[in-house]
């Protein structure tokens, strides 16, 4: 059995990542189990007082196939929104939001409508930065020609893909 647990390990977690509907919460639950090889390592690690502890090639095997069933998903994981680039589009939003609340009063319907898309934009960072700066763009662009939005706000909106688009050309 020694040489196998990692790659068993990989082939499991790719065994059950069939269950999942999507390649991006495959690659999400790859990560994660990468995550928590890593913890156990590092546990076991500093408890550990054996010379010829295989675990450290354990470990090493295991990245390494999971690293391989991520690449076969064909994803690029550079464009997966970082928890710090989440934060600082949720502030945007949050400005977004606070510039809607002064230009609500009277028209509280769109308005609620138009609070309610932004907070779903919020969770939908699992799409992944291209699609859901498209989402984003799309939301603006039906909000802007229906008339609920002014330009001043749609403005805000494409600051926050701007962003985004400049770091790809780049």
């Amino acid at each position: 059995m020694k040489g196998k647990v990692g790659k068993n390990l990989a082939d499991e977690a790719l065994h059950k990542s069939y269950d999942l509907k999507n390649d991006n919460d495959r690659l999400i639950f790859f990560n994660i189990f990468k995550d928590h090889a890593k913890e156990v390592f590092e546990l076991h690690f500093k408890s550990c007082k054996r010379d010829n502890c295989n675990y450290s090639k354990q470990f090493k095997l295991l990245n390494y196939y999971l690293d391989k069933h991520i690449s076969e998903l064909e994803i690029n994981s550079t464009d997966f929104f970082t928890y710090q680039e989440q934060d600082e589009n949720n502030d945007r939003l949050d400005k977004i939001l606070f510039e809607i609340e002064k230009l609500r009063n009277g028209q509280e319907l769109i308005y609620d409508d138009l609070i309610k898309e932004i907070n779903d934009l919020k969770e939908m960072y699992h799409l992944g930065k291209k699609t859901w700066s498209q989402v984003l763009k799309g939301k603006s662009f039906e909000m802007l020609i229906s008339g609920v939005l002014d330009k001043t706000i749609i403005k805000h909106l494409v600051e926050i893909v701007e962003k985004d688009v400049i770091k790809l050309i780049n």
